[in-house]
C-alpha cells in the first residue's frame, strides 16, 4: 500500500524548479497586461499559451522508499552525475517528456537535440559550458527553459521548427573559436525554420573570427539574434541582443521563398532591445545596427527578404551605428511605440514609428549604458 500511495504522489508541482534561472539586467517578464497588447497585434503562434504551458508544467515528486528505490527521479539529472556519464541527458530527452537539470554547470562535448516534443528546464543556477561544441543546442517541436549558455563556438541556439526558448541566457558565442563564421546566440535559417516562439531570451557577446569576406569576418557575422535565409514565422518577446560584435538582430533574406504573402508580418517582436551592438568589450568589432530588418535584392541573387517584419515597444540604443536599420529590404517595415538613443549613426534608417500610449513600451533608461 505504501508503495501504491508513493506512486500516487508522483505528478505533484516540483516548486524548487523556479520562474527564472539567473539574474539579468535586461529581461523583464511579459505581463498579463503585456500578453493582452501582443494578442491584440498578433500572436498567431499562440506563445502566450506555449509560455505558459511552461510556467504551470507538472513534475514527478521524487521520493524513495524505505528500501532504497527512487520513484519519479528518472527525469532528474545533477551536474555530477552528467559529468561522469554524459548520455544520460540524451537518454532521458528521448524517453522523458520533461528533463530537468539540478543546479550546477554540466560541460557538454556534442551538440544537446530538443525535440518530438521535448522540453528541458533547469533548476536555479543551471549554466551550460559549451566551449567544445560548435552548437550548443538544437531545437526541434521542443523546449528549453531556464538555462544560462556560454562560450558555443558558433551558435548558442538553433530553432528548427516549433521551438519555444524561454527564460535563457546565451553569452560569449564564438569569442574563443578561431573557425567560427558565426557567433550568433539564437539562430533560424533555411525555410524549414518556422514557428519558433523565442520569449525572455537574452543574447550578448557574440563573435565571429572568419567569414566569407573582409565585412563579415572578425566580428561581421556575429548577431544576437539571426533570421535568415528562408527562415520565417518567428516571435519574438521580450529578447535582448546586446554587446554583439555585429548586429543585436538580423533578418538578412528572411522569409526567401517559405509561403507567405509578401504583406503579411513573418518576424514579429515585441518589448525587445538591441543596445550597445558593435562594442563586444572582449573582442573586435564590425559595423554594430541594433534591428537590421532585411537586406537589398542586389545582394545574394537570387535569394530576396520576404514578408513583413514588424517591430513593437521595443528599443535600439547606444549602437555603434544605427538603432533600427532597414538596410534597404523592400519589405514592409511595420514599427509602432519605439524607442532609439545614442546610436553613432541615426536611431531610424527608413523606419516608421508610430506612436500610442502603452506604459509597458521600453525605453533606453531601463537598461544598462555600458
Amino acid at each position: 500500500m505504501r508503495f501504491l500511495k508513493l506512486i500516487s504522489t508522483m505528478f505533484l508541482l516540483m516548486s524548487s524548479v523556479e520562474a527564472f534561472a539567473f539574474e539579468s539586467d535586461y529581461i523583464k517578464g511579459v505581463s498579463k497586461e503585456q500578453w493582452s497588447i501582443i494578442k491584440k497585434i498578433g500572436d498567431p503562434l499562440n506563445c502566450e499559451e506555449r509560455i505558459a504551458k511552461l510556467d504551470n508544467l507538472v513534475f514527478p515528486k521524487i521520493t524513495t522508499t524505505a528500501n532504497g528505490y527512487t520513484i519519479g527521479g528518472e527525469y532528474l539529472i545533477t551536474a555530477e552525475k552528467f559529468n561522469k556519464q554524459k548520455a544520460i541527458l540524451k537518454r532521458s530527452l528521448k524517453k522523458n517528456k520533461i528533463t530537468v537539470l539540478d543546479a550546477g554547470e554540466y560541460n557538454i562535448d556534442e551538440t544537446i537535440r530538443v525535440r518530438n516534443g521535448a522540453i528541458l528546464v533547469g533548476k536555479k543556477g543551471v549554466i551550460i559550458n559549451s566551449s567544445k561544441v560548435d552548437d550548443a543546442f538544437i531545437i526541434n517541436s521542443g523546449s528549453i527553459k531556464n538555462l544560462t549558455i556560454y562560450n558555443a563556438k558558433k551558435v548558442g541556439v538553433i530553432v528548427e521548427k516549433e521551438a519555444t526558448v524561454y527564460n535563457v541566457v546565451i553569452k560569449n558565442t564564438g569569442v574563443d573559436s578561431p573557425n567560427n563564421s558565426r557567433g550568433v546566440g539564437v539562430y533560424s535559417t533555411g525555410l524549414n525554420s518556422h514557428s519558433n516562439c523565442i520569449v525572455s531570451v537574452e543574447a550578448f557577446n557574440g563573435y565571429n573570427e572568419i567569414g566569407q569576406s573582409k565585412v563579415t569576418s572578425k566580428g561581421g557575422n556575429a548577431d544576437g539574434f539571426g533570421v535568415k535565409f528562408g527562415a520565417h514565422d518567428i516571435t519574438f518577446i521580450d529578447t535582448h541582443g546586446h554587446h554583439n560584435s555585429d548586429d543585436g538582430y538580423d533578418f538578412w533574406k528572411g522569409g526567401d521563398e517559405a509561403p507567405i504573402k509578401p504583406k503579411e508580418p513573418t518576424i514579429r517582436i515585441f518589448y525587445s532591445s538591441a543596445n550597445l551592438n558593435g562594442k563586444n568589450p572582449l573582442t573586435p568589432n564590425a559595423d554594430g545596427n541594433g534591428f537590421k530588418f532585411g537586406s537589398k535584392n542586389k545582394h545574394n541573387k537570387p535569394k530576396r527578404d520576404k514578408g513583413a517584419r514588424l517591430i513593437y515597444g521595443s528599443v535600439a540604443c547606444y549602437n555603434l551605428t544605427t538603432g533600427f536599420d532597414r538596410n534597404g529590404t523592400p519589405m514592409k517595415v511595420i514599427g509602432m511605440n519605439l524607442s532609439a538613443r545614442g546610436n553613432g549613426k541615426k536611431g531610424y534608417d527608413n523606419v516608421g514609428n508610430k506612436k500610442s500610449s502603452d506604459k509597458f513600451k521600453l525605453n533606453c533608461k531601463m537598461f544598462p549604458r555600458k
